[in-house]
């Protein structure tokens, strides 16, 4: 009898100790949001994953695009804006969140291919950067600058926009009603697209896929993003 109380205490206090141990790990497996605080920043090792993922679904329900300014972070918010700066070179670009990582090492970020090629870490896959808040796209607290109607062009790529009103490398915030959420495009500049305008101001010259996308109109943020 003696023995058989023991063997149950010794139990009880087996399970206690294994039930602990579960809920210890898994709390270290959840990811508490961290506060964004405009202008604040931070640094640390960033790396890039490309066309290996393109297809599969982000941690916030798209479908990752290595073609587009995104980055993935272990607590950040979805949507948050981060402008990344490669510190060995001085480059940057700017990047919306929506997806969750990296988990190798202690690495802050996981740039897009897109990205990583804009500040010149493509080749080098990791990098030391340091990345600066911009803004929470979930609550935007400034205008939209301008509205347009949207035509395709076969030449440019899916985050490309094309309009004689923007300089070329320059990175534009839109939103239209059919996106979940603004994305983040790049301004090309190009005699021969901005002639196809036309003339007409209230055109914005965008990629088949983001017109598919977007559809007929866009709003841009510029000024919310100028570095200038």
């Amino acid at each position: 009898m003696q023995n058989t109380l023991k063997f149950h205490r010794q139990t009880s206090c087996l399970d206690v100790f294994l039930c602990i141990a579960i809920i210890l790990i898994g709390f270290s497996h959840i990811s508490f949001a961290q506060e964004v605080v405009i202008g604040q920043s931070f640094e640390g090792e960033a790396s890039w994953y490309g066309p290996g993922f393109a297809g599969n679904l982000t941690a916030n329900g798209e479908i990752y695009d290595p073609s587009q300014l995104t980055a993935a972070h272990k607590t950040l918010p979805f949507g948050t804006l981060l402008r990344i700066t490669n510190l060995a070179n001085g480059l940057t670009v700017d990047v919306r969140i929506n997806d969750r990582g990296p988990y190798i090492g202690k690495r802050i970020i996981d740039l897009s291919q897109a990205a990583a090629a804009q500040i010149d870490m493509e080749r080098a896959g990791v990098g030391t950067v340091r990345a600066e808040f911009i803004s929470e796209l979930g609550q935007p607290t400034f205008p939209a600058t301008a509205s347009y109607t949207l035509a395709s062009n076969q030449s440019l790529n899916s985050i490309d926009v094309a309009h004689p009103d923007y300089p070329e490398g320059a990175l534009l915030l839109a939103y239209s009603f059919q996106l979940a959420e603004p994305i983040l495009l790049r301004a090309v500049a190009s005699q021969t697209i901005n002639q196809a305008i036309n003339n007409d101001s209230n055109t914005l010259l965008v990629s088949e896929s983001l017109l598919a996308k977007a559809g007929n109109e866009l709003q841009i943020y510029y000024d919310a993003l100028s570095s200038n």
